[in-house]
């Protein structure tokens, strides 16, 4: 049984509608350029378990690895074990290099990779460590156990073993080819390494997109004053924004004196107020819900979140328009391309990682921002998806209600036959009284046919 909180966390995409990635498959304007050949991969299509090497000191021992310990090794049952791979899908792996033009990568046919791996940071946040998550969930996948350490801890604590083990999950899903390649991954870990870093560098460049979309948008959206415009006058260096980052128990400090509490911020002078990754800003929180002296009340369920979220998934037409899109000729909206249904954990956090990055002075992307350090503040919030099984689905539900309208339960409404199953009834019923009328005349006529012969 899954831990308090897992099981509601991130979505069951096997359940989700399937994600089409399309490729232009018209020829460039101009030829690509001639790419450096790939190192080929073995030509068979079978690859034979290598000999057995000793085990390093960190490997997780798996059952379908060759040289562990954990199978029966006698010599009347040891048999030589082979391994089917898609040996058109490993080489297209070997050809995923950082900074592949479109060109070259139409060519080589790795273009719907690239698509899926720019969906990825939307799914899986802003400070996934790839190489950590396909070197830890190679080794481990199918021997993850709530024996665990990690998952034996009160109270459950996020980290790289629930990255590994969650965000390898979803890139089985979201990759194609992933899953069947995972044996011979497992005997090529260059490979895999290599793969860690491409998906690292399109990711970074697909958030940055996500990001620069939302600053350049938010203060027209937010209606904040011109002066904002110039993102480096953002953050603690302008009241309003200084306000938006402020956590809402020190904000009558920031109200009595906010250029005294910006300046303290800007200047990281001693003594001053906490508003780092520990402590939630003011526009993470509705604070019709907050309660003075707690800290759960309204978090994460902000109208900037959920404007945030519009604006990245939807538009900025629907952004502007509180959610109503308007159907127009073009590109579909990032909810559209990738059947966006509702948002998880991940998808949340990362709103509200990107949109404290739009309020900020940065700019460019960093990971940290003075006090605030990124991943400290992903890994805090998602141990609070982790730990909060209740919490967890009522802030899923809230989001999905929001951005796309759907019904607070299937159990909500008053119980009782749809029309739809009425009508199935009703055509059941005459189809019965047909058969019946049928049946009778024709049980009449051979009576009648029998009175006849006997007279």
């Amino acid at each position: 049984m899954a831990p308090k909180g897992f099981a509601g966390l991130y979505r069951t995409h096997k359940n989700a509608p399937p994600r089409r990635y399309t490729v232009d498959a018209s020829p460039p304007a101009s030829p690509p350029p001639v790419p450096v050949s790939p190192p080929p991969p073995p030509p068979r299509q079978v690859d034979p378990e290598p000999e057995p090497q000793p085990p390093t000191s960190n490997a997780h021992p798996h059952p379908d690895d060759p040289g562990n310990n954990m199978s029966d090794s006698s010599p009347a049952k040891k048999k030589k074990k082979l391994y089917a791979y898609d040996s058109k899908m490993i080489k297209k792996y070997y050809a995923l290099v950082p900074g592949t033009k479109q060109a070259t990568r139409i060519a080589e046919g790795t273009e719907f990779l690239y698509q899926a791996a720019q969906d990825f940071p939307r799914h899986l946040g802003a400070f996934i460590d790839y190489d950590n998550v396909l070197r830890e969930g190679l080794a481990r996948d199918g021997t993850w156990s709530t024996d665990d350490p990690e998952q034996q801890e009160d109270p459950l604590t996020w980290g790289p073993y629930w990255d590994a083990k969650c965000g390898f999950a979803t890139l089985k899903d979201l990759f194609s080819g992933l899953e069947d390649a995972i044996p011979y991954l497992r005997r090529h870990p260059e490979l895999a390494s290599q793969m860690a870093k491409w998906m690292k560098s399109v990711t970074s460049k697909a958030r940055s997109d996500d990001a620069n979309r939302l600053k350049d948008h938010i203060v027209e959206i937010l209606g904040l004053p011109d002066e904002v415009k110039d993102k480096v006058q953002r953050g603690f260096r302008h009241h309003v924004t200084g306000r938006l980052l402020c956590p809402p128990h020190l904000l009558d400090e920031f109200d009595n004196d906010p250029e005294r509490f910006c300046c303290s911020i800007y200047n990281m002078r001693r003594g001053r107020p906490q508003v780092g990754s520990v402590n939630y800003p003011m526009f993470m929180y509705n604070m019709d819900e907050y309660v003075p002296g707690k800290r759960k009340p309204g978090l994460l369920k902000s109208e900037l979140l959920i404007t945030c979220a519009r604006l990245i998934f939807q538009g900025p037409t629907a952004a502007k328009n509180g959610g109503t899109q308007i159907t127009t000729k073009g590109r579909p909206s990032v909810a559209s391309s990738i059947n966006m249904k509702e948002l998880d954990g991940f998808t949340i956090v990362y709103i509200a990682t990107l949109t404290r990055f739009a309020l900020n002075s940065q700019h460019q992307w960093y990971n940290d921002d003075g006090d605030f350090i990124g991943s400290e503040f992903y890994n805090n919030l998602m141990s609070i998806f982790l730990q909060d099984d209740d919490w967890s689905e009522e802030i899923q539900l809230w989001y999905r209600e929001q951005l796309f309208g759907r019904a607070a339960s299937t159990n909500s409404a008053r119980p009782g036959p749809s029309g739809h199953d009425l009508l199935l009834a009703e055509i059941a019923a005459e189809k019965a009284e047909k058969a019946a009328k049928a049946k009778a005349l024709a049980a009449a006529n051979a009576a009648a046919d029998a009175d006849a012969e006997s007279e």
